[in-house]
């Protein structure tokens, strides 16, 4: 016996990849024979009992290193908003942020959009997309080492994701920590944790509703309460907190003679 920590996106029905025989013969006997499963969000729980993957679920969540994703005080002569993640335009509808960004450049508006992340693939496609939607505030800084990502989450005014489908969006809760507003889908159920005083969701595809919480931000109509978000974050995804539950469930085990 032992335990499964998942956090595959495949078993979504938006992603759609768990598929083929021996895939789902090995996943079988592997979440079956185990003892707890440990997935991120109750999607994903659902998504795998709906694929006869029957076991003791917990929701668990990601880590935040919330003693390096600290808040700090913004300074932006225009408004900063930063993307981060594989620009896998499937799932992370990149090209829907860019063509919500260009319509609201064409429109007047001052701002300065950074896209953090994504294979060169990736990267390339949404640069292409850039290209035809003629956006100009643009900058992709392509992949970020870990340590430096702190001071680009601390920087931005607000951190924006559009994503179809998640199991977590590790990247929303480290923003969360750094006291910056986060605009988002409700995938993973994020609209369970943001409130209007850390951010705003929106559905997914909804490029309507995408610019009008961007322009909110853009004409100072909503902030985020960074100590709130902070203290959110610390005290449900901190090391400390993930480390306790994951100790005390070992802890409550029957030991071995």
């Amino acid at each position: 016996h032992h335990t499964v920590f998942e956090q595959w996106t495949g078993y979504l029905k938006e992603d759609n990849l768990y598929k083929g025989l021996f895939r789902k013969f090995i996943t079988q006997k592997n979440i079956q024979n185990s003892l707890q499963t440990w997935c991120l969000c109750e999607h994903q729980k659902k998504s795998m009992i709906e694929n006869h993957l029957h076991s003791n679920y917990e929701i668990l969540g990601n880590v935040v290193n919330t003693n390096i994703f600290l808040p700090k005080q913004k300074n932006n002569p225009a408004k900063k908003f930063i993307h981060i993640s594989t620009l896998d335009d499937r799932q992370k509808n990149i090209s829907g942020i860019i063509n919500v960004f260009s319509e609201i450049e064409r429109e007047g508006y001052k701002f300065e959009l950074i896209v953090i992340g994504g294979k060169e693939e990736y990267t390339r496609k949404a640069k292409d997309i850039a290209q035809k939607a003629g956006i100009k505030n643009i900058i992709f800084t392509g992949m970020v080492e870990q340590e430096k990502l702190p001071e680009y989450y601390q920087s931005a005014d607000a951190l924006v994701m559009f994503s179809n489908y998640e199991t977590f969006c590790v990247v929303v809760y480290e923003a969360l920590s750094c006291g910056t507003y986060v605009i988002t889908t409700n995938a993973a159920g994020l609209d369970k944790i943001i409130s209007n005083e850390l951010g705003s969701v929106v559905p997914p595809k909804n490029e309507d509703q995408l610019k009008r919480a961007i322009i909110e931000v853009l004409e100072n109509k909503t902030s985020c309460n960074t100590e709130r978000a902070h203290r959110l974050i610390k005290n449900n995804f901190s090391e400390e907190v993930i480390g306790k539950k994951l100790y005390d469930y070992y802890a409550s085990l029957p030991s071995k003679k």
